[in-house]
């Protein structure tokens, strides 16, 4: 702790709620220290110290502060001592808002809204929103990239996905397996532009859902397609399908058992 500066280890302290009430406020006036050093009070507490109300009162004053501290006397002076001992840390702390280590967590859920990083991901958790924030910038170029964002999904919320997700991002590329698609809830057009008209379906029911590739031609991929496969073990995450952008459309596989036609 020590080796750290004041203004940094207010904000840590700040950002996981450790600064509550007036403990963290040095109260004892006459000692003429720098605002926000950190220092040994007589209690053995270390705290920061505020000193810029001490440089405008009257000495008479002062003295008579010293003298009801001394006796232990509640002061409102210490609420006044709050108040501005917390405007004087925040505006020195101004370069840290918007990082991890920032006094402010809920600052770190507006950047990411502003990036379409939706709540459902970080949960309001200050670490988890430390680690977002920290990957924030190398994601959002990839946005377009599911792999991208499997790996912000892990990395902020220290789970691996249960399914599979599949995108092809280039020309040409080999299409997985789509013998178990599911005929999910398409407008006919949708399926129109996909070319659906040149192939004939195999419609099947399996596991109470209703498949249609058939097992030759089958429809591939576009390029603005994902398609996530579920497996039965395991919670889905249907979070990663905030971090995926809208102009990209789900197609969903899920493994076949028993056949009914």
């Amino acid at each position: 702790m020590k080796a750290r500066s004041s203004t940094l280890e207010w904000c840590d302290q700040a950002r996981a709620n450790e600064l509550v009430g007036v403990q963290w406020v040095e109260p004892e006036v006459g000692q003429n220290l720098p605002a926000g050093r950190r220092i040994q009070s007589r209690d053995g507490v270390e705290r920061f110290s505020f000193a810029i109300l001490e440089s405008v009162l009257p000495p008479a004053m002062i003295a008579e502060v010293a003298a009801a501290q001394a006796e232990d006397a509640p002061l409102a002076l210490d609420a006044i001592h709050l108040m501005f001992a917390r405007m004087e840390r925040l505006l020195s702390s101004r370069q840290w808002w918007w990082t991890p280590v920032g006094p402010e967590p809920q600052l770190l859920e507006l950047l990411a809204d502003a990036y379409g990083v939706p709540q459902e991901l970080h949960q309001q958790d200050p670490e988890r929103l430390a680690r977002l924030a920290a990957h924030l910038e190398g994601w959002h170029p990839w946005r377009g990239e599911v792999d991208h964002a499997v790996s912000l999904y892990t990395r902020v919320t220290g789970q691996t996905p249960s399914e599979s997700w599949s995108h092809i991002d280039s020309a040409g590329a080999e299409p997985p397996a789509l013998a178990n698609e599911v005929m999910a809830c398409h407008q006919e057009e949708w399926w129109a532009a996909r070319g659906a008209a040149a192939i004939k379906p195999d419609y099947k029911i399996s596991n109470g859902m209703l498949r249609f590739q058939p097992k030759q031609d089958a429809l591939p991929l576009s390029r603005e397609d994902v398609l996530v496969e579920i497996t039965p073990e395991g919670p889905q995450s249907t979070t990663l399908l905030r971090l995926v952008p809208a102009w990209m459309s789900v197609r969903v596989s899920y493994p076949s058992t028993k056949e009914s036609r």
